[in-house]
């Protein structure tokens, strides 16, 4: 039986009402599924497309709303509303660059309101545009000083460029224009940390839990407060109600630390591992574990992880193209960097992609994809997850890192990653022995040790080197004496 058309030959004002009072009243589907009939009658009335994308983005289909707002767009160009929303789907499916375009468009024809500014801040700051997303924010709060989600965005994104005294000031406004705002609690408390103020920070984060006691970020920071006062058992209690792949293992790790029941912690980590075999912060703990306690390695990521570095000099590929290296540090160079106090201690690292901030950095990426296959390929008689799941589509995340007189980085891994790598594009002549040297260990994170017997492996790298090596590697450097800098470009494969 065929389904009843809309009746009359044109859209009525009645009928464009009751289709606003569905939306309005929360019936959703019934909107758009009146919408979708009347569009089969009416295929040219923006009107409709704009209730039904509309309808769409208040219950999340961002990716539905996608076709009805480019028709709606198409039918009346510079909707600003309709350019809005479609920024919107755009965040909200991960896509910043074309969020970004949108917004531009909107500010460029005058329409630039707190709101626009705010969300194309936040589309910069996804991008890792830090200082663009920041002029943005400053623009909003220029519309309205007073407007929250500027003041708690600008605050994340001074946060990131390490200018934490100057998100202070503009996070402490928060909590006395809107107090029930649980968020801006969390992000103050946050800063608060940053700046060693623990007393504050845990009131923000108790103030935040009491607004919402479910706040998963809330509670992963009361587990690192615990964890740093070395209160295990609380800090496990607070990771235990996070339940993300690195709060799982936080978990686990403090059992560790207490050093109660490892036959509970070595099952633990096992049924983890088959669970997860591409959590890489897992794979990190379960290789250390297993040399600790002297048992079978069971997560499949990178078993003997030590096994997958790769160590290469592509000197003779870069010189291939006259000044090719200078020119990679002199585009690297241009970009902006932040002085680091975190993992980077004494040195200079970049944010964002470099590989999109240059020619000579784009060429590098396409190098490095080779190698990265050149990789892959030695290692593919192996079962290893890194080599067997290796992902077929996958970005490069490129950022230069400047260390200077006794400047190092502490251990750490790299969890969003699949393989990670550097590049050293300049080494300090005036070293002994390993300085400067980059050294591989399953230690790491402070984890407490059944005994010393842990392998590392150190390399004293030259230009033109080029390091692979697993994701979940802790891997630090060793602080130099000399006055020259050591330069480098170090990246990771993030699957798509």
């Amino acid at each position: 039986m065929k389904k009843a058309k809309p009746s009359g030959s044109q859209f009525a004002q009645s009928d464009a009402q009751a289709l606003v009072m569905l939306v309005q009243s929360g019936k959703h589907k019934e909107a758009q599924a009146k919408a979708r009939k009347w569009i089969k009658r009416f295929p040219d009335n923006p009107f409709l497309y704009d209730v039904l994308s509309k309808s769409q983005i208040a219950v999340g289909d961002y990716s539905g709303a996608i076709k009805p707002l480019r028709k709606l767009l198409e039918l009346q160009p510079g909707y600003a509303d309709g350019q809005f929303n479609l920024a919107l789907a755009h965040m909200n499916l991960n896509q910043p660059s074309e969020s970004a375009e949108l917004l531009e468009k909107i500010v460029a024809a005058g329409g630039g309101s707190a709101d626009v500014f705010t969300n194309l801040g936040a589309a910069y700051f996804e991008m890792e545009r830090y200082d663009e997303a920041i002029s943005n924010y400053e623009k909003a709060l220029e519309k309205d000083p007073k407007y929250v989600p500027a003041l708690r965005n600008i605050g994340a994104g001074l946060r990131q460029l390490r200018r934490n005294e100057e998100a202070l000031k503009h996070l402490e406004k928060v909590p006395f224009i809107a107090p029930l705002f649980a968020p801006g609690h969390l992000s103050l408390g946050i800063t608060y940390s940053k700046l060693d103020m623990m007393d504050k920070a845990r009131k923000c984060f108790e103030t935040t839990l009491k607004l919402e006691p479910e706040n998963r970020e809330a509670h992963y920071e009361m587990g690192v407060l615990f964890a740093q006062a070395g209160d295990h058992k609380r800090a496990m209690a607070s990771f235990e109600r996070v339940d993300t792949a690195e709060a799982r293992v936080k978990v686990l790790e403090h059992m560790h630390a207490t050093g109660d029941q490892p036959d509970k912690l070595l099952s633990a980590v096992s049924e983890l591992n088959t669970a997860e075999p591409k959590n890489l912060r897992a794979a990190a703990f379960s290789a250390f574990v297993a040399n600790q306690y002297e048992v079978e390695e069971t997560h499949s990521f990178a078993p003997n992880p030590l096994e997958f570095v790769s160590i290469r000099n592509i000197r003779d590929v870069l010189d291939e193209q006259p000044n090719y290296l200078n020119q990679l540090m002199k585009e690297a160079e241009n970009v902006s960097a932040v002085w680091e106090n975190n993992t980077t201690r004494g040195g200079f690292q970049t944010h964002g992609n470099l590989f999109h901030r240059g020619e000579a950095l784009g060429q590098l990426e396409d190098i490095i994809r080779s190698h990265l296959k050149a990789y892959r390929e030695e290692r593919s008689g192996g079962t290893a997850g890194i080599i067997w799941h290796f992902p077929k589509q996958f970005d490069m995340d490129g950022w230069h890192v400047k260390l200077m007189k006794a400047g190092y980085q502490k251990p750490h891994i790299h969890t969003r990653g699949w393989v990670s790598g550097v590049l050293y594009l300049k080494i300090p002549k005036d070293t002994k022995d390993n300085e400067g040297a980059i050294a591989f260990s399953l230690h790491g994170y402070g984890y407490r040790k059944e005994h010393e017997n842990i392998p590392v492996l150190e390399h004293r790298p030259t230009a033109g080197d080029l390091v692979l090596f697993p994701s979940s590697l802790f891997h630090h450097t060793i602080p130099f004496e000399s006055d020259e800098d050591r330069q480098c470009i170090a990246f990771d494969v993030l699957p798509v």
